[in-house]
């Protein structure tokens, strides 16, 4: 993983517009849309998922970054939500 490359997925990343992703059905990775995976080539992506136990989870595919955005009883994370907690888990 490129850290430069990694600040470049989120510089370009427009969070209003990011789509799909989701939480059901729960303890399947869903795949995020319009997360600029094209200005890295493709070398990131973003997944969100509800884990078995409640937690809201993310991850960039590609960089070894996953995070719990929510933890079990809270209300689902929004996608600007997911996103600001990725990049803040990637460091960047």
């Amino acid at each position: 993983m490129s850290k430069k490359q990694l600040k470049t997925y989120f510089d370009n990343m427009v969070y209003a517009n990011l789509s799909g992703g989701g939480w059901e059905p729960e303890k399947t990775w869903l795949r995020v849309h319009g997360d600029t995976k094209s200005s890295v080539k493709g070398v990131f992506h973003m997944e969100t998922m509800k884990a078995s136990n409640g937690d809201f989870k993310a991850k960039i595919v590609g960089a070894n970054v996953e995070t719990v955005v929510a933890t079990a009883g809270s209300p689902p994370p929004t996608l600007p939500e997911v996103a600001a907690a990725l990049k803040t888990a990637a460091g960047v």
